[in-house]
């Protein structure tokens, strides 16, 4: 089976913990939201689709070496709604060009891609409708949705939460087990962010 997984990168988050803009802080030799950029184009995954928001100019200066590969879109909501409604764009974007959508969140550079690679696997072989990466019984992102849960979640108001369309389709989910506590960690605040990049950069 020829499955096209599209990404949907989620990088509209005002990062007030942060008190900077978190997509835009170095890691490795880029940013943030470079790295996890990167990293999506070397998979399998297309189209890729990045939903920005607050800094939208400073992000999107960023993208522009990638732009024959990824496409863009603004979330003007930002300010008013949280990530679901950035879902809800990305998800308007590749509805119709894809069999499923894998949603990434911009501000995890760190995540292995044998962990994206894990979840098109098992969403492949076992023909599953949702695919979540799990450590330690706690489930983690990024998350692989089928195309056939496009539509609920476009019906579902702005203001509703991915938690509550997974809690309403938790039958539906299969777990990818990993011992890799990456997919759980965030990055909101200063002190998680240096965490993070002393974890992670060898």
């Amino acid at each position: 089976m020829n499955t096209t997984i599209a990404a949907i990168i989620l990088a509209a988050g005002k990062s007030t913990r942060m008190g900077t803009p978190k997509m835009l802080l170095p890691w490795g030799q880029s940013s943030v939201i470079e790295t996890v950029v990167q990293h999506v184009i070397a998979t399998e995954l297309k189209p890729v689709v990045i939903v920005t928001g607050a800094n939208q100019t400073s992000i999107e200066e960023k993208l522009t070496p990638f732009s024959e590969r990824v496409q863009v879109i603004h979330n003007r909501q930002y300010a008013r709604l949280e990530m679901f409604f950035s879902i809800k764009l990305g998800i308007r974007q590749v509805a119709g060009h894809c069999h499923a959508a894998m949603l990434i969140l911009g501000d995890q550079p760190h995540i292995a891609p044998q962990t994206v690679a894990g979840l098109i696997a098992l969403f492949n072989d076992q023909t599953a409708s949702i695919v979540i990466p799990s450590y330690n019984m706690r489930r983690g992102h990024p998350i692989l949705l089928h195309q056939r849960f496009f539509n609920e979640i476009l019906d579902m108001p702005d203001d509703a939460s991915l938690k509550t369309f997974l809690a309403n389709n938790e039958q539906e989910i299969q777990y990818l087990l990993i011992d890799d506590d990456s997919i759980l960690e965030d990055m909101d605040s200063p002190e998680e962010y240096q965490q993070l990049k002393k974890k992670h950069h060898r």
